[in-house]
């Protein structure tokens, strides 16, 4: 059997429903926007968000496909929370819906890579082409990565007819993808290198694929992009608290620029403040990790 007949015997998984999060303070503003989603996208599964809070649990949570943000929010700015979830691992199509029209909400969305920008009172129209857009985005990247795998299950088949030698270049193959090939395991390797300055835009350029699809490449993997780089910057916050550094030494260099958040994030991960594992001063060649 060839390659190419290997694939196209394959039978390819139909996509699951998107999941989008509509973050809006006013309830009105917020029912009509979830309302106008329904009609025009009856699979779309929807939560909804009416402050900071709010949006960035859910966005953890519930790992949304789509983002509906409102820029003015109950505790704190809708942008500046995007910023901090994009660095956690957040890899969601987001569509910006504000009333405030100006030059810096506008920059901060591009850096952001935000898909559309709607001023209020939106046009249902205007709202359905946006999410569209979204939407086919979000497909093209889950039907990229499920050819993929494919390819590879594919490749393994026709290899398998191949015999002995097969069998050998087979397993050389699939050590090479495991190690080499996989995004994932090479985000993972990237984020171990150094946690405290790693972050999804970064792992997605050394691994040549959008912030977007490196993060869906992890949710297929049965895990998420935020959740790895958390746990490797409180490995790392760790070694270095017992090796002797402050804790606004281990929060810096773990990726945490503030301090407060960081004592919180990591009690709530060991059961003990970060003071707690602080025994004696850092001498310089000591492997923080170690």
């Amino acid at each position: 059997m060839s390659l190419e007949s290997a694939v196209s015997a394959l039978e390819l998984p139909s996509i699951p429903p998107l999941r989008a999060l509509v973050v809006e303070d006013e309830k009105l503003e917020r029912d009509a926007l979830v309302l106008l989603l329904h009609g025009f996208f009856p699979s779309l599964e929807i939560d909804e968000a009416g402050n900071v809070p709010e949006f960035e649990r859910l966005a953890r949570e519930r790992s949304p496909d789509i983002v509906l943000l409102d820029i003015s929010l109950p505790g704190g700015n809708g942008m500046l929370s995007l910023e901090r979830l994009r660095r956690g691992g957040l890899g969601a199509q987001v569509v910006v819906v504000t009333a405030y029209n100006t030059l810096a909400n506008l920059a901060r969305a591009l850096e952001d890579e935000v898909v559309s920008f709607l001023w209020k009172p939106v046009r249902a129209e205007a709202l359905r082409d946006a999410v569209e857009k979204c939407v086919h985005r979000r497909e093209t990247e889950l039907r990229q990565t499920m050819r993929i795998k494919a390819l590879e299950q594919g490749f393994r088949e026709a290899l398998k007819e191949l015999g002995g030698h097969g069998n050998s270049l087979s397993a050389s193959v699939k050590g090479q993808d495991d190690t080499e090939c996989s995004p994932v395991r090479r985000a993972m390797a990237f984020i171990r290198e150094d946690p405290g300055k790693a972050s999804l835009e970064e792992a997605a350029k050394r691994v040549g694929v959008s912030p977007g699809h490196l993060s869906r490449l992890f949710r297929e993997e049965g895990v998420r992009f935020m959740d790895i780089l958390k746990d490797a910057r409180m490995q790392r916050a760790r070694g270095l608290l017992l090796a002797g550094a402050s804790v606004r030494q281990a929060a810096r260099e773990s990726g945490y620029g503030n301090v407060a958040y960081f004592g919180l994030a990591f009690k709530k991960v060991f059961g003990v403040a970060p003071s707690a594992l602080r025994k004696r001063p850092m001498r310089s060649k000591e492997n923080p990790d170690s």
